[in-house]
């Protein structure tokens, strides 16, 4: 998903595919991998995912991890999650 026909990913600063790293979710070394890419400290990483163990691995590492329903709208779910965090403005 980090190609050119995901104009969206492309844009983000931070990219990583587990495939890539060699890690796995939930495992522990995923979350401290992209903590220390990053330069973030976990309380500053907003994390979304679909699969709710996954969501408590994040968590458990400190990083405000938020559950999206894939068979929702998983844009307007983040967005609205993005205003909760105050990282984006609510939308009115």
């Amino acid at each position: 998903m980090c190609g050119p026909e995901f104009p969206g990913i492309a844009s983000l600063r931070h990219k990583f595919a587990s495939h890539e790293l060699r890690l796995e979710k939930p495992h522990p070394p995923i979350y401290q991998a992209l903590t220390a890419a990053t330069g973030f400290a976990p309380e500053q990483i907003v994390f979304f995912e679909d699969g709710p163990a996954n969501i408590d691995g994040a968590l458990a590492q400190g990083w405000r991890a938020h559950l999206i329903d894939p068979d929702g709208d998983p844009a307007a779910q983040m967005r609205e999650w993005l205003a909760k965090e105050h990282v984006l403005e609510p939308r009115t």
